[in-house]
């Protein structure tokens, strides 16, 4: 009898943790995309250092409740069409530069953003994401902690209630480009004897 007692203590505690996890799984905003670019010439670059002009990076972001903290998780494609390479303020196209050294288009990373979080209509403040590896898949992903970030409890029930309405606004990529960055200073060394 007490053998059957602790099977059914065990099986409903089991559902519990269950359920519970599956109600707050189910606590997701719709995923959002965007398509990001980085020009330096354009207002959505911050620091004018040498490197490559590019767009078409696909970006997407979720909130989702993961054990009872709004948090927010990132994917992008590991990919972009390359433009021009900057340097001591003139712009390069491929020619110049040379095909050998130019980027292919799946050789990117994302390595540092920045956005304005909103709440419905109200801006909660700018958040700063880095590091971003870009493998979210739910809470046991790469998720960032962005109502922190701008001062405001994770937990309140007021954001896991209205998931739905916290969006990004203004991204602006600070860091990003090839993964193989030593062709840098080779394109450098080739942009000086013109």
């Amino acid at each position: 009898m007490r053998k059957t007692q602790c099977i059914k203590c065990l099986f409903v505690f089991v559902c519990i943790f269950l359920g519970n996890t599956f109600r707050s799984e189910a606590q997701r905003s719709e995923t959002h995309s965007l398509n990001l670019s980085r020009s330096r010439s354009g207002l959505n670059f911050e620091t004018q250092t040498s490197g490559f002009d590019f767009y078409g990076v696909q970006f997407r972001y979720q909130f989702v409740n993961c054990g009872g903290d709004v948090q927010m998780g990132i994917n992008y494609d590991k990919r972009a069409n390359y433009t021009f390479y900057y340097h001591n303020g003139r712009w390069f196209g491929e020619t110049t530069v040379g095909s050998d050294l130019w980027p292919k288009a799946t050789d990117f990373e994302l390595q540092e953003i920045t956005a304005d979080l909103y709440y419905g209509n109200s801006n909660l403040g700018q958040v700063h994401l880095n590091y971003i590896v870009g493998n979210f898949a739910g809470c046991f992903g790469e998720t960032f902690d962005v109502l922190k970030q701008v001062g405001k409890n994770p937990s309140d029930k007021l954001y896991k209630d209205n998931i739905h309405k916290l969006t990004l606004r203004n991204v602006k990529i600070i860091r990003g480009g090839p993964t193989k960055t030593s062709n840098d200073y080779k394109i450098k060394d080739k942009l000086k004897k013109l």
